[in-house]
């Protein structure tokens, strides 16, 4: 966690001291979430990276403003410490998709098509320069660590099929994936980062969050992603 004092002083210089404190569920990462509330119901939710410190913040804010810039949903930041790895960004609520599908299945249907329509209408922005591409030899060196590290934890084989896997994937991709030119892919994109907001408009009803490691995919990739997530 952040020293107290640098969060302190980014939540004093923001307009947020005194504000109540609860913590928020997170991801897989090790970044930490708190809720702030205000006297007057003002919230906002603190994001605490410091524990990785990889520049994830900054990332973060810079494909907020793209998202955000592009009429989508990312939270808005409002307040940021980045050589802390501390942002104080919107609160989206907690009306996470796979909540709602868990309390209400009947929504199932409206709530994937507009993730749909969502999809087709984000990946036909053209993809940030930056963007580290997830093609064929991307997705097979994933595969590594089963010979470098699963196999030999094991104590189990590493048998020639096992070290030619990334080579095998990096084939069928090149065979499979077609000319399809690559699109920005929020890569963590599934029921539980994404919230719905009802009060926006069209593609916008999606609220986007953990989109820092976005990478440049084949189009189906965020909507595997999304449609076969346990």
């Amino acid at each position: 966690m952040a020293d107290r004092q640098r969060l302190d002083r980014l939540l004093r210089d923001a307009g947020w001291t005194g504000a109540t404190e609860s913590p928020v569920a997170g991801d897989a990462s090790a970044r930490r979430f708190t809720r702030l509330i205000r006297a007057d119901g003002t919230r906002a939710i603190l994001m605490d990276a410091s524990a990785e410190a990889n520049g994830s913040s900054g990332r973060f804010a810079d494909l907020s403003a793209w998202i955000n810039g592009n009429g989508f949903s990312a939270p808005q930041v409002l307040a940021a410490d980045l050589a802390g790895e501390l942002l104080l960004v919107e609160d989206f609520g907690d009306a996470l998709f796979a909540r709602l599908l868990d309390s209400h299945p009947e929504r199932e249907a409206v709530l994937y098509t507009a993730t749909a329509e969502f999809l087709a209408a984000f990946q036909r922005l053209t993809p940030l320069p930056d963007l580290a591409p997830l093609d064929g030899p991307a997705l097979g060196a994933l595969t590594g660590p089963i010979s470098d590290w699963y196999l030999p934890g094991m104590a189990a084989p590493v048998t020639d099929d096992a070290k030619r896997l990334p080579d095998l994937i990096a084939g069928l991709y090149h065979d499979l994936a077609g000319p399809a030119p690559l699109v920005t892919s929020l890569r963590d994109f599934h029921a539980e980062n994404v919230l719905w907001l009802p009060d926006r408009a069209g593609p916008a009803r999606l609220g986007l969050i953990d989109f820092q490691d976005a990478v440049a995919a084949h189009p189906v990739y965020d909507l595997v992603s999304f449609l076969q997530d346990a």
